[in-house]
């Protein structure tokens, strides 16, 4: 039995690893592709943004993988707290990058006045906000721990969903509105106003807003079980699903962003087949 748990366990770390990877891939391709093209860098600012989150994030990531090759928790208790704070700032810095995405597309097809003003201060408050929200759980504001009281399955650390009481409860009610509701709102607004401007099909209208809401649905839907019938109902392999599936959106994200933009996905093209340098030489 224990052997068979094992290798549940290193199934789910090789899924974590592989997702880490294909992040790193992605946004890894990505950044060379700005490189190799600098007209690209003034209308990314936002996915330059997001790559740098979803980057940070894969620490958290890669810390789980590591841990479902191991019987407990090799990270000790700080490193568990660590690994909860990258995990949850990051991930709100990232989901906030996707709806500024959506916000910046937006301004560049339909209000161009607006379309790269203030990008820096946005960002800041953008990035402050989710290091700052995801530091409350330091000062009793809701805590950060295993997500499971199974030592065996304890592989990574997030909130603390079984210490339920009022700060936590708020904390989790501004946590679904703002960095999930609120932003899948956007998302799906502005997607929709570029699509009735421009008059065509925009897969994008509805590839990220089900990309947000496989991702995060499940653990916004725990987050809430949790302050209402609790956690104990809930199978404890509820959390491995939950887990692998935020940790997609950070692995599709740069695949997601690169095919939606022509100009980016060519030069992306170019980066891997090496034609561009080629033709150069030639000439």
């Amino acid at each position: 039995m224990y052997e068979k748990e094992m290798v549940n366990k290193e199934y789910y770390g090789l899924t974590m690893a592989a997702l880490g990877s294909f992040c790193l891939l992605g946004h890894g391709l990505i950044a060379l592709a700005i490189r190799s093209k600098p007209s690209l860098k003034e209308r990314t600012f936002f996915l330059r943004s997001l790559g740098l989150s979803d980057i940070f994030v894969t620490i958290h990531i890669f810390m789980s993988a590591w841990a479902a090759f191991q019987k407990t928790w090799v990270f000790g208790k700080i490193g568990c707290q660590l690994d909860a704070y990258i995990g949850m700032a990051f991930a709100l810095a990232s989901i906030s990058n996707a709806a500024w995405i959506a916000k910046d597309k937006y301004y560049y097809a339909c209000e161009s006045r607006k379309w790269g003003q203030n990008y820096s201060k946005c960002a800041m408050i953008l990035w402050l906000s989710a290091i700052g929200f995801a530091a409350l759980p330091f000062l009793g504001v809701g805590s950060y721990g295993f997500e499971t009281s199974d030592p065996f399955w304890q592989t990574g650390c997030m909130l603390d969903f079984h210490h339920v009481g009022v700060k936590y409860t708020l904390y989790i009610i501004i946590l679904s509105l703002v960095w999930f509701a609120l932003p899948l709102y956007h998302i799906i607004w502005y997607y929709k106003k570029i699509r009735d401007a421009e008059k065509a099909t925009l897969p994008m209208e509805y590839i990220v807003p089900a990309q947000m809401i496989a991702s995060w649905l499940p653990y916004a839907a725990y987050a809430m079980l949790s302050i209402t019938l609790g956690t104990s109902v809930v199978p404890f392999y509820v959390t491995a699903i939950n887990n692998v599936a935020a940790k997609i959106f950070f692995a599709t994200n740069p695949f997601l962003y690169m095919w939606s933009d022509d100009e980016l996905g060519k030069a992306c093209i170019e980066v891997i087949t090496g034609k561009k340098g080629i033709k150069e030489a030639s000439e």
